[in-house]
């Protein structure tokens, strides 16, 4: 989560902290997610894992989310995990070899579509 730092209130800020974050860890982290059905122990670390993403997620989109509640504002949080996930870097930058700046500009922009409710 330290890499994740940014400062208040600034989603592309967030962003690009989450950004480098996966440049740093990404490759690392999805090594241990191919695992986790496969050594028992790592199910834990990877589910922390997922929790302190959507927490990220909800510290980075506070102010958007601010607006919703119920339900639509958990669909809203699970569209902002899935726009930030690592899964979807994987895909992009791993899988279809795009460059760092091009997968910063694809997730950033999916993230604020989301974040304003686009569908």
């Amino acid at each position: 989560m330290a890499q994740r730092q940014t400062p208040a209130d600034s989603v592309d800020g967030a962003l690009d902290a989450l950004l480098e974050h996966y440049e740093l860890e990404g490759r690392m982290v999805w090594h241990l997610l191919k695992q986790e059905e496969h050594v028992p122990q790592l199910h834990l670390v990877v589910e922390k894992g997922r929790q302190m993403h959507r927490a990220w997620v909800e510290q980075a989109f506070k102010k958007v989310l601010q607006s919703r509640s119920g339900e639509a504002r958990r669909q809203q949080v699970d569209a902002l995990v899935a726009a930030t996930d690592l899964y979807l870097w994987k895909l992009l930058r791993v899988d279809l070899g795009r460059s760092s700046e091009q997968v910063r500009q694809i997730m950033k922009s999916m993230a604020h579509a989301v974040a304003r409710g686009e569908r």
